[in-house]
């Protein structure tokens, strides 16, 4: 088991639910996932799209929102579930994305994880077809 920022999350990664640092850095807090398991082992999500973000200032939350809706609606999703759209599917999809301290310590990356509404799976949802 490894613990890692979630920006370094990988596809194929499953994790545990990620949780906040007890104290907020000036006012946003610091998301770390707190295990990363075998998909075969209970787990909150599974990792199935990363994408990188540029620009010297982080972006608003509705440009963010926007990437991460094309990003993880998109074939990203499709093509690891094995559907036909995002919507057709019975699976959900959370995000994560780089809060501001997070984003100046150089957290780029869009995250886009694989979730069941009961919030808890065991097993990989790729090429489930759900």
């Amino acid at each position: 088991m490894v613990s890692r920022y979630w920006y370094d999350l990988r596809v194929g990664d499953c994790v545990t639910d990620y949780y906040p640092d007890e104290e907020p850095v000036d006012g946003n807090y610091l998301y770390e996932v707190p295990t990363i398991v075998p998909c075969s082992e209970p787990h909150y999500g599974e990792v199935y799209a990363l994408a990188g973000i540029g620009g010297i200032e982080p972006p608003s939350d509705d440009t963010f929102q926007a990437h991460l809706d094309q990003l993880c609606e998109g074939p990203a999703f499709t093509d690891y579930v094995g559907v036909s759209s995002y919507y057709a599917s019975e699976i959900y999809y959370s995000v994560l994305y780089p809060s501001d301290p997070a984003w100046e310590e150089g957290g780029r990356e869009l995250v886009c994880l694989l979730v069941e509404e009961d919030e808890v799976t065991i097993g990989s949802l790729k090429g489930s077809g759900l």
